[in-house]
């Protein structure tokens, strides 16, 4: 089955997303740190740099697929290595509220300029779904 053209466009900006997020991040960031702002990237650079050091030190000595579970655990242990799982599941979760709520507020946005009004909990409760239904319908039993 091929994807359609909206389908190829939604790919292609979800794949660009990751690279492009410090570009249009940055006046967000002059915004708080006004003329730190070179500093702020600064110290992302460095402390980026210094994760990928250490990654690249656990992946030379590991047979893993390279998920950061699997660093955790041999680095420091089963006990933080779980501690480490619950975290990512947390920030799952508070990630997707957070994009549901910012879904919701262009959704509300969009819909007042149609003349719609609708509660907050009923856009969130029922355009999501809607939304992603098709995907879910067509993608592979092994995707789900």
């Amino acid at each position: 089955m091929y994807l359609s053209s909206i389908e190829v466009l939604a790919q292609s900006i979800a794949s660009i997303a990751p690279s492009a997020t410090p570009a249009l991040v940055i006046p967000l960031v002059y915004g708080v740190a006004g003329n730190g702002t070179w500093l702020a990237y600064l110290f992302a650079t460095i402390a980026t740099i210094l994760v990928a050091a250490n990654l690249n030190q656990f992946t030379k000595r590991s047979a893993s697929p390279g998920n950061l579970y699997a660093f955790i655990i041999k680095g420091l242990g089963t006990d933080i290595g779980v501690i480490s799982g619950w975290a990512l599941v947390l920030a799952y979760l508070l990630t997707a509220s957070a994009v549901l709520c910012g879904f919701i507020d262009y959704a509300n946005v969009l819909l007042a300029y149609a003349g719609i009004t609708a509660p907050a909990i009923l856009i969130g409760i029922i355009l999501p779904p809607r939304a992603t239904w098709p995907y879910l319908a067509r993608s592979s039993p092994s995707a789900r």
